[in-house]
């Protein structure tokens, strides 16, 4: 006999057991049995290909959702710049109004007080927009009788109410 041989032998060693990160297929082994290795060796090789296509996956919806998010910019940014124009639009309207409001006065103050000849609702307004709240526009000047309309300017020939042009008029 070469050699001793017991049925009660012991090994002496650490077992220490390994994980890897992610799960996968071995595609190699860098190490043999009973070797010693350190804390940082390469163990083994995962296949990568499962998560390289989940990695270029992912990258192509961040691309999407970026472009996306550049589209969504450029349509927020026309929203806010016809808002913008809507508003301008809007107060030059609401002073338009006004202006309309004080002439409308004016001339039913004139007409009030005798000053002009026959006041006419016209079917638009100055800027040839449709006049469907009556506004006073235009004076008939009874002097004029080619077309008898003048502009909410007034009449120069300081008309009144019921008067008529001298000798049958149609100066202008």
């Amino acid at each position: 006999m070469t050699h001793a041989s017991t049925d009660n032998a012991y090994v002496a060693g650490t077992i220490i057991p390994i994980s890897a990160e992610v799960q996968g297929r071995v595609v190699k082994v860098h190490v043999e049995d009973n070797q010693p290795v350190k804390a940082g060796d390469l163990l083994m090789e995962i296949d990568d290909e499962y998560y390289s296509a989940v990695v270029e996956r992912s990258q192509k919806a961040l691309l999407s959702l970026m472009a996306e998010e550049e589209e969504s910019q450029a349509s927020l940014k026309e929203k806010r710049e016809a808002l913008a124009e809507a508003r301008a639009e809007f107060e030059s309207k609401k002073i338009y109004e006004n202006l309309a409001s004080k002439e409308e006065k004016r001339y039913a103050d004139l007409v009030k007080h005798g000053r002009v000849g026959q006041i006419r609702v016209a079917p638009k307004d100055l800027s040839g927009h449709d006049n469907p709240q009556g506004r006073i526009m235009f004076l008939h000047c009874p002097y004029l009788q080619r077309g008898g309309v003048r502009s909410a300017g007034g009449c120069r020939h300081r008309c009144r109410q019921g008067d008529q042009p001298p000798g049958g008029g149609g100066t202008g």
